[in-house]
């Protein structure tokens, strides 16, 4: 098989290569068929270009031998992809729309077999595709001489004066040759009063997207112009700044003069604005000859007579001679055109496939399509959620998702007991504040090395204090920043001895006895604000537990939406009765403490004494403290006077016996201190424990146990009439999933008959 040259006079019907051109335009326009553009997959093409009347149009009836759509001003308002077929079989031609960027195509009317018909069908096509919101089907018949201002009367309310989508046109015959184009609208650079001004662009960007990549671009320039005025020229070299893809198509050489012909015979050379493909001129019937309706073969022989008879052609070179008729750039652009093609095929391979192996993995990812039987399949689907809610409550499986809700009611727990903590008894055992931090306040004072107490801590066991480990604990507090308790009030022994004496002088009461009114109503005040702080770490579960569920709702029913929607109000109602239920019994515990009531004698008395033994400790730590100073060196003067008058029995600690300065006991305001101290701790480790045993015993444990019960009686699906019905209602899929799946198992068979076909394609060698 023997190279052709697309820069030569020979012609490629007939021969070896046109077969193969044959088949590689066929295998396209197959993928086209069958929607290789909807998987978005460039595909191999040549792109029409040019300035508004420039020509384009009547170059695109040259190459197809069809008449198109004409109107003043721009007559392509969308675009047209021509697909040219030579048989030799007799001519037809069948026109499909293709809505959108990434759709197949629609078949638009029957099979046409008369030329005469074309042009009204491809005026009804685009009117169609201008009226995307009317059926297409409406404007198959459409009589065009009924048209209102270029519309029909049922045309939308705004028909687009221009639109993206594109009117395909298979054209077979035996007087074609193999060959695909897409013709663009014209570039403008004005619009008509009524028009957008927004069109220019619109039109710009639709060329600069078609013009990218690969594609060929068929760039029509008209002699009537200087080439570097044209503003498609400019998109061109944007696109393809080497000149590698373009070809240059000369319109109109009856328009230049002599002063002009020069500068474009030297284009045409290639010694200026050079492309690797060249230009090519051709000459269509003029306005004048137009009116006389020439056939086509008319018109390509008054082509060949003109460049035949007119100068410069007459006498140009030979190189100019081979770019001169539509005869030579069809040929040209038939082998440009099937080489790219050719190139481009393990291209195509490749991007099918990986098309195909992503669709896979996107619908392997999406539920799986349900069974037959609805009732069986909802049960199902609900088990499974309720045993996840299970999963949630017990954290029993290893995935930290399911540890989560647990770990963040444990570290509630910790928040709560430290909040409860806070609200100890602030007792000091020391007259007032002022005798608590002593006469040396600071180590500036006369008696250095002089420690006194500057803070009390009202505790007896170790273990009630937090250990360090837990000082930086994920929840420090439960309570809201401005969440507003009752005063926590130090008390002083003056304080409780003024507190005694209110409660005895409103009774009767025999001396030195403390009535139980003054310790209980100590007690029922430091315990005033359990409520708030009980109920602020139920909110905080209670939150937790509801976000988490919703999460869990969201994610197993996402594909069921009116399932979904019912399933969150039935989970929503029982969450809303545990709450009611477990806070009444929280409620309930905490009056368990008004009045203040134990059994457990032993540890109370123990925790009694062990106060008692702390505030009178702190209180021998002052005075003994007192001693070390100023009291001590006085002591010692004492003696050594005593020893002046010879007496030198005497002890410290027998003076010490008879110091008057001693605070006083205090002994029934130590020992309610004592007591209002030792029945709050005791009353605080009972609800450490016992508040968050509610909390899960009466609201987190039934969510988990109960949920599938719930939701079975709250749906009620089984064993009733309906049941079936309303379960294959529930089942019904989003609609977004289902075309979702739908859109996937299309791309999946689109790429998989693309990759047949492609494998039934043997090319013969080509020479390249």
């Amino acid at each position: 098989m023997h190279p052709v040259n697309g820069n030569n006079g020979v012609g490629i019907s007939g021969t070896g290569y046109a077969r193969h051109i044959g088949r590689l335009n066929d295998l396209i326009t197959n993928l086209q068929s069958l929607g290789l553009s909807s998987l978005g997959i460039e595909v191999p093409r040549i792109v029409v270009i040019g300035n508004q009347s420039a020509g384009k149009s009547s170059l695109v009836e040259a190459i197809t031998k069809i008449t198109v759509p004409r109107s003043k001003g721009t007559c392509t308002r969308c675009p047209m992809e021509c697909r040219l077929k030579n048989t030799s079989k007799p001519w037809q031609c069948h026109i499909s729309l293709r809505r959108g960027k990434n759709q197949g195509e629609v078949k638009f009317g029957p099979l046409i077999t008369e030329k005469s018909t074309v042009e009204v069908m491809i005026k009804r096509a685009q009117l169609a595709l201008l009226n995307p919101d009317v059926a297409y089907s409406d404007f198959v018949d459409l009589n065009i001489h009924t048209l209102v201002n270029g519309q029909p009367t049922f045309a939308q309310p705004k028909p687009l004066q221009f639109s993206s989508e594109v009117v395909v046109l298979d054209i077979s015959g035996p007087d074609l040759v193999d060959l695909s184009f897409i013709d663009l609208p014209g570039i403008i650079s004005h619009v008509a009063a009524d028009e957008d001004p927004n069109n220019i662009t619109l039109i710009t960007n639709l060329a600069e997207e078609y013009i990218s990549g690969d594609s060929l671009i068929l760039l029509t320039l008209s002699m009537r112009d200087d080439l570097q005025n044209q503003r498609a020229a400019t998109l061109a070299r944007t696109a393809d700044p080497q000149g590698e893809r373009t070809i240059g198509v000369l319109t109109k050489p009856d328009a230049i003069s002599a002063l002009e012909t020069q500068d474009w015979l030297e284009i045409i050379e290639g010694k200026k604005h050079p492309l690797k493909n060249g230009y090519y001129v051709t000459k269509q019937p003029s306005p004048e000859q137009l009116a006389l309706n020439p056939s086509f073969k008319e018109a390509r022989t008054q082509e060949e007579v003109y460049f035949a008879t007119e100068e410069p052609w007459v006498s140009s070179s030979s190189h100019i001679k081979e770019r001169i008729g539509i005869r030579k750039l069809t040929n040209a652009l038939s082998l440009l055109l099937s080489k790219l093609i050719y190139r481009k095929l393990p291209k195509l391979r490749e991007d099918a496939q990986a098309v195909r192996e992503a669709a896979l993995k996107e619908l392997s990812a999406l539920p799986t399509p349900l069974e037959k039987n609805p009732v069986l399949e909802l049960m199902n689907i609900l088990s499974s959620f309720s045993e996840k809610i299970r999963k949630y409550i017990e954290a029993a499986d290893d995935d930290i998702e399911f540890k989560e809700l647990i770990g963040y009611f444990r570290d509630a727990s910790w928040a709560f007991k430290k909040d409860l903590y806070k609200t100890a008894p602030d007792f000091r055992p020391f007259v007032d504040a002022a005798t608590e931090f002593g006469h040396y306040a600071t180590p500036s004072q006369t008696m250095p090395g002089v420690t006194l107490i500057t803070h009390f801590r009202n505790t007896v066991e170790e273990f009630d204090l937090f250990p360090s480990t837990l000082k930086d604990h994920p929840i420090e507090s439960n309570l809201s920043p401005n969440t507003a308790l009752s005063a926590h009030e130090t008390m002083y022994l003056q304080n409780v001895k003024d507190h005694i004496k209110r409660h005895v002088s409103t009774g009767r009461e025999l001396p030195f006895n403390v009535p139980y009114s003054a310790k209980s109503t100590l007690i029922k005040k430091n315990l005033s604000n359990w409520g708030t702080i009980t109920e602020a770490f139920f909110d905080s579960v209670h939150r937790r537990s509801s976000q988490r569920l919703a999460n869990a709702i969201e994610e197993h029913f996402s594909r069921f939406s009116d399932l979904k929607v019912d399933v969150r109000n039935i989970v929503d109602g029982e969450i809303k009765r545990l709450r009611k239920l477990t806070l009444e019994r929280l409620e309930w515990f905490l009056k368990l403490e008004n009045p203040p009531y134990t059994q457990s004698d032993l540890y109370f008395s123990s925790l009694i004494e062990k106060y008692l033994t702390k505030y009178k400790g702190a209180q021998r730590f002052q005075v003994g403290t007192a001693r070390t100073g100023a009291a001590k060196m006085q002591l010692r003067t004492i003696l050594l006077q005593l020893g002046e008058l010879g007496i030198y029995n005497v002890t410290e600690d027998a003076l010490e016996s008879l110091n008057k300065w001693q605070e006083p006991r205090y002994e029934n305001e130590l020992k309610v201190m004592a007591e209002v101290s030792a029945y709050c701790l005791l009353a605080y480790k009972r609800a450490i424990d016992d508040v968050p045993r509610i909390i899960d015993h009466d609201f987190l444990m039934p969510l988990g146990s109960d949920m599938q019960m719930v939701l079975r009686r709250e749906l009620d699906i089984l064993g009733t009439e309906d049941g079936e019905g309303r379960a294959r209602t529930y089942l019904k899929e989003d609609p977004s999933l289902f075309r979702k799946r739908e859109e996937l198992n299309k791309r999946i068979k689109v790429a998989e008959a693309v990759l047949k076909k492609l494998d039934e394609f043997r090319s013969a060698d080509f020479d390249e």
